[in-house]
């Protein structure tokens, strides 16, 4: 018999024996829904978590309104949710004050109030806090140095590009390792007169004239003398939740003497009920998923080797009639395999349905945008219909030992 007629007679006997496969339909298609909702979910929540962290990236950093000392560092640095430190001080120029500029030998001069350097201290580990590059890369897409590279010692200088637009300078690359100097007029202390600050180095880049809009807005950047304390200090976390160790050590270690906090504290709570709920898909839910669809498994082999054992003579008929047991073996596969798949195209499609009533929920509540993870579900839905099949030749092995090879004068006696 040619297999294409196994499998016409296999659709058949699916109709002739439709309430039996409709429970087994029935049972898996509600096994593939669940397990499905629950990997597009986990998977979209893994997704929208790591979305919404680098979206609040700028948030991520515990303040310290000091610099820190050397023993302070080591402690800070030796909890495992610590990522990297930035400590800073910043530049004013005061108002109205001209700032002369000197970029390779051409001078120029800025009556702006908004030019400012940031001066980086040598125990920062990156140029601008390494969670606002994060935060600035995943709302623009771009990178935060241009051309060049990031400050990595003393008398190195990065230059914005925006000051270099409004100078009218339309040189980029060609700037690199051109000398700079600048210097203007500082605020004024209470009390006192405003003083004539000096800066000068050599150009290493350019930043992204974009970055004052989104993160650290700076003229330019350079390096903290040697000695000269930072005005405060940025610990940049690793993530929102597990912190509490760290905060508890924060509180100990300065008190009331020095302001500090946690930036992100306004935004716990989702990533927590994020968190959490990935947690409980990835955890729990899965188990439950597990468990479930070997319960089916077993219930349809059991179901059908009790429609099997009192339909016996159809088959018994069969093989009377010429027909092999690798031809009774193939169309019993070919029976379950064709309603598992039926289920499994069934579930997948309404478990997309769904998804997206399920995301519409969760934005409406929490403002936070379930992404459909669109890799996962085909390689979910490819490795099911393997499955399925596997599934199919593992019962079918099960009710032809029991079964099916008996010689068909066994199988009439039924």
């Amino acid at each position: 018999m040619k297999v294409s007629s196994i499998l016409s007679l296999s659709v058949k006997n699916i109709f002739l024996k439709k309430f039996a496969y409709l429970k087994v339909l029935a049972g898996f298609f509600f096994a593939f829904l669940i397990i499905f909702i629950v990997l597009f979910y986990s998977g979209s929540l893994s997704i929208a978590y790591k979305t919404y962290e680098n979206n609040n990236a700028d948030c991520l950093h515990y303040y310290i309104g000091k610099d820190v000392s050397a023993e302070e560092e080591l402690e800070i640095r030796a909890f495992p949710q610590v990522k990297s430190i930035w400590a800073f001080e910043n530049v004013s120029f005061a108002n109205n004050s001209v700032i002369n500029l000197q970029i390779g030998g051409s001078a120029f001069e800025i009556a702006e109030r908004s030019f400012y350097e940031i001066l980086i201290s040598p125990k920062s580990d990156y140029m601008i806090c390494e969670n606002d590059e994060i935060y600035f890369t995943a709302q623009t897409g771009e990178n935060v140095i241009l051309y060049g590279t990031q400050i990595k010692k003393h008398g190195d200088i990065v230059i914005s590009e925006d000051v270099l637009d409004n100078l009218g300078i339309t040189e980029r690359e060609e700037l690199l390792g051109k000398e700079i100097s600048f210097s203007g007029e500082l605020w004024a202390a209470d009390g006192e007169e405003g003083y004539i600050y000096n800066e000068s180095g050599i150009i290493c880049g350019i930043s992204n004239e974009k970055l004052g809009r989104y993160s650290v807005s700076a003229s330019v950047f350079g390096f903290l003398p040697d000695g000269v304390p930072a005005a405060a200090t940025y610990v940049e976390l690793k993530s929102f939740t597990g912190n509490e160790d760290f905060f508890a050590k924060m509180d100990a270690m300065f008190g009331e003497q020095v302001m500090h906090t946690f930036v992100g504290s306004g935004i716990l709570d989702d990533m927590k009920i994020v968190e959490g709920q990935e947690m409980l898909c990835n955890r729990f839910l899965s188990i439950i998923c597990t468990v479930l669809i070997a319960v089916i498994a077993i219930y349809v082999a059991s179901n059908q080797y009790y429609l099997l054992l009192k339909n016996s003579v159809f088959y018994g008929i069969l093989k009377a009639n010429g027909v092999s047991n690798r031809e009774v073996f193939l169309m019993h596969t070919f029976e379950l395999a064709i309603t598992l798949i039926v289920a499994l195209i069934i579930a997948f499609g309404a478990s997309v349905g769904l998804f997206f009533v399920i995301k519409e929920l969760f934005y409406s509540l929490m403002s936070i945008d379930l992404i459909f993870p669109a890799g996962a579900a085909v390689a979910s839905f490819f490795g099911f219909f393997a499955a399925c099949a596997a599934l199919a030749v593992l019962i079918t092995l099960f009710i032809y030992v029991k079964i099916l090879k008996k010689p068909p004068v066994r199988l009439l006696r039924k």
